[in-house]
């Protein structure tokens, strides 16, 4: 395949449509959001070349332990001019509620990189069969039949996977025996159902562009928007802005266009479209706008005076004035980190108080545009619009607990940056957002109590947990404990 889609699409996909039930699709696309898909091409972590596939098929599957009631013994591959059979006899007889996931990927064009996995899985209730690609898209249903107690049948219409008649594959079985989703692939042990996956570049900028990667394809975003990498004020409004437009959110030094990023616009867009400036040209340069045209892209500055009519100008110009508004604080960055993915949410717009005040230029907005809601978010905003819907935690983290409760309803996929820090949570909002998840904040250095609270009563839920940032910005005992907490 030319592009494998992000990771965070790819889960999003898996639990969306397509007529499947939930629980069965998101436990096979997650199988494709947790990156096995490329890891089949080395073995799930053994060296390249130790799993290969054969025109008879090949299985991950560990010959020497046979005790798991999923243990593959042998796959075989059938099919008249329009059904394709698969049929997997395993070891030891099995229950069907032991299927996490059995399932075959499927290789059209012989390069180790399967276009399709063919699978069933437990919905809850009974075995559940689909054909999915790479971007997690349920294709189309697979028909489950049980022909013995160590044996499963899976068949689809061959039109599924474009009507090929020739491939090659790799079998795969998940055992839910112990409610862990644990494959045997060798002496490897895969991810497990709940899936911890960390974002993180050389610094804010690399990290931003590796955001960018994982959210898009090339030329599959339509738009870009660009922030000051060394301070926060005027990015604070632009995570619902990148999610409205399809955008990724890069950060730049104030100077000059990095380099890097000029080649993740390329990467990214098509030519012409917009790329817009969040700031005036003390935020970003004119050079930044100047190169940003150069490179055939439209630029919208996006700027007024201060940070707070900088914020207007994004919900007026680049919102189209929204009918839901989330204040925060503008003097700090924690509480409206939180709120840019809650607006993305709800289509609405963040704009920012002057701590405690309301900025004259905000309270005229708010008064010639009502809005259907108005969210504080924080003790600043709050106490600048008292008339506003509250939501308000004891700290930074407690707040960012408060919105995702509030605001979200059985999340699959969370967020988590530096509370801290602000560059990664910029970039990683917009990209949550994208997946329509919450962007919750933890302690770099141990896992916030109201995060580790939100993630632990929503296990059932989440899906997928995403951390952005290096182990600077999240600790690997955060990233641990995240995992703790999902599973």
């Amino acid at each position: 395949m030319a592009h494998v889609p992000s990771r965070v699409r790819r889960s999003r996909a898996a639990a969306q449509g397509g007529g499947m039930g939930g629980r069965a699709k998101r436990r096979i696309g997650l199988f494709l959001a947790s990156g096995l898909v490329a890891l089949t091409i080395v073995g799930l972590g053994r060296p390249a070349g130790a799993v290969t596939y054969g025109t008879t098929g090949d299985v991950i599957n560990d010959p020497n332990d046979v005790s798991n009631p999923l243990d593959l013994q042998t796959v075989t591959r059938s099919g008249d001019t329009s059904t394709v059979t698969f049929s997997f006899q395993t070891y030891d007889a099995f229950m069907d509620s032991n299927v996490d996931l059995m399932g075959a990927f499927i290789d059209l064009e012989g390069d180790g990189k399967p276009e399709f996995l063919a699978a069933a899985a437990w919905n809850g209730s009974s075995l559940e069969g689909a054909v999915l690609d790479a971007d997690g898209n349920v294709k189309g249903p697979a028909t489950v039949t049980r022909t013995a107690t160590t044996s499963l049948q899976l068949s689809f219409d061959r039109s599924l996977i474009g009507g090929a008649t020739t491939f090659t594959w790799l079998a795969i079985a998940f055992n839910d025996v112990n409610g862990n989703g644990q494959p045997d692939a060798g002496e490897v042990d895969a991810a497990p159902n709940d899936v911890v996956l960390r974002i993180a570049g050389a610094d804010r900028i690399d990290t931003s562009i590796k955001t960018s990667q994982d959210s898009f394809g090339n030329g599959e975003a339509h738009a870009a928007v660009l922030a000051k990498a060394t301070d926060y004020p005027d990015a604070l409004a632009g995570t619902p802005l990148a999610v409205a437009k399809d955008a990724p959110l890069l950060l730049t030094s104030p100077a000059g266009l990095d380099a890097r990023v000029e080649a993740e616009l390329q990467r990214v867009l098509t030519p012409t479209q917009t790329v817009y400036l969040l700031g005036g040209t003390a935020a970003l340069s004119q050079a930044v706008e100047d190169r940003v045209r150069a490179l055939g892209y439209t630029p919208l500055r996006l700027a007024g005076p201060d940070r707070f009519q900088t914020a207007l100008q994004v919900a007026d110009q680049g919102l189209g004035n929204p009918n839901t508004i989330f204040l925060a604080t503008g003097a700090t960055f924690p509480d409206a980190l939180s709120a840019g993915a809650a607006a993305a949410h709800k289509d609405g717009a963040v704009l920012l108080t002057a701590g405690n005040s309301m900025p004259g230029s905000v309270a005229a907005y708010l008064a010639t545009h009502p809005a259907d809601q108005v969210f504080a978010i924080g003790g600043a905003a709050a106490a600048a619009d008292p008339a506003a819907t509250a939501i308000v935690g004891v700290d930074r983290y407690d707040t960012s607990r408060k919105v995702a409760t509030t605001l979200f309803d059985n999340p699959l996929i969370v967020g988590i940056a530096s509370g801290q820090n602000f560059p990664d949570g910029l970039s990683g909002g917009a990209e949550i957002g994208q997946a329509d998840g919450p962007l919750l904040l933890s302690a770099p250095s141990a896992l916030s109590g109201p995060t580790q609270d939100y993630l632990s009563a929503n296990r059932d839920a989440i899906e997928v947990a995403v951390l952005y940032g290096g182990t600077a910005a999240l600790s690997d005992a955060v990233e641990a404990a995240v995992h703790t907490a999902i599973t």
